[in-house]
């Protein structure tokens, strides 16, 4: 697995495959053999090798560096590829079009931004035991001059509500949201966040009263 900070890990399998399932690998494996183009993969390992010949981003890496928490690997920082006139790419912002005002915002002040967390895909991880150690239950996150101004803490349970529905959820104290700012996951059914959004939206004026 490589993730966008070029760390590089190897995941181990929980169990084995169950009755006749079996790794995708070895699934191609076998259309190719069947196409008379077979690779010659037996093991994980001879993907794995094949990639460090093949790709540049791998080049020169062994199983045995990616244990535990594996290896960050930045081989392009100064390579051709990522130049451009001589200097290397950056990030810039990105202008967008400004949304009609809502004639809803005087009675609605806050926007909702609605996602998943950053343990749980969907609603199906919530059906782990381990995972639901790391996030148990959907909070909302509220920067911390809001839940002052509306006179909540961490743990206090507020109403949610838009002109389309309702939901209750938990608060969570966030400095990672700005102020005017709510986040809502959606990764938690009972919550009801999606009550709340319009099709193809996951953004929404909403307002927050504390329950008593």
């Amino acid at each position: 697995m490589t993730n966008i900070e070029h760390r590089i890990q190897k995941l181990n399998p929980a169990l084995p495959p169950p009755g006749e399932a079996r790794p995708d690998w070895s699934i191609l494996e076998e259309i190719l053999r069947a196409l008379g183009k077979p690779m010659g993969y037996f093991t994980a390992a001879d993907v794995f090798r094949e990639m460090t010949v093949t790709i540049p981003f791998y080049k020169g890496l062994r199983r045995r560096d990616l244990e535990g928490d594996g290896r960050i690997t930045h081989p392009f920082t100064t390579a051709a590829e990522r130049l451009r006139g001589g200097k290397p790419y950056s990030f810039a912002p990105v202008r967008t079009l400004e949304s009609p005002a809502d004639p809803d915002s005087a009675e609605y002040p806050f926007e909702m931004i609605a996602g998943r967390t950053m343990f749980h895909f969907g609603s199906t991880s919530t059906r782990s035991a381990n995972l639901r150690l790391l996030t148990p239950r959907g909070e909302l996150e509220v920067n911390e001059e809001d839940a002052i101004a509306l006179g909540v803490v961490e743990g206090d349970v507020v109403t949610v509500s838009s002109s389309a529905g309702s939901f209750d959820a938990p608060v969570k104290v966030s400095a990672n949201v700005p102020k005017g700012i709510v986040f809502a996951p959606t990764n938690f059914p009972d919550m009801g966040v999606y009550r709340l959004l319009q099709e193809n939206t996951t953004v929404c004026n909403v307002k927050l009263v504390r329950r008593t």
